[in-house]
């Protein structure tokens, strides 16, 4: 049986300094990336597993996205791989539709 993480609280999210992954707990595959010094930054990082392929995505920065925040987005995301969906596709169309209404038609008039 897998080891479970213990659920970090928002001061221990603030209060971590050290370079690396550290496991929420919360949400399986949720983790807070620590770069390393001299920026050392935190962002959000969710793994998860889609059609046999390991993917990870930034949910966002930290202080800019809280832990409750950052469970939230990525609940909604491991929900909709655990349903088959590919997080990574769904994004690419949105993009690809976004550019597409953006783009205007050249006339040479």
């Amino acid at each position: 049986m897998p080891r479970v993480a213990r659920p970090l609280t928002a001061a221990e999210v603030e209060s971590i300094v050290a370079p690396g992954l550290h496991a929420v707990g919360t949400v399986p595959g949720l983790y807070l990336r620590v770069l390393p010094s001299p920026s050392a930054a935190k962002m959000w990082a969710l793994k998860v597993v889609v059609d046999g392929k390991r993917h990870e995505f930034g949910l966002g920065g930290y202080p800019a996205m809280s832990l409750a925040q950052a469970v939230a987005a990525s609940s909604a995301r491991r929900q909709a791989a655990l349903e088959g969906q590919d997080p990574t596709l769904a994004r690419r169309q949105a993009q690809d539709a976004a550019r597409s209404a953006s783009t205007r038609a050249v006339t040479f008039a």
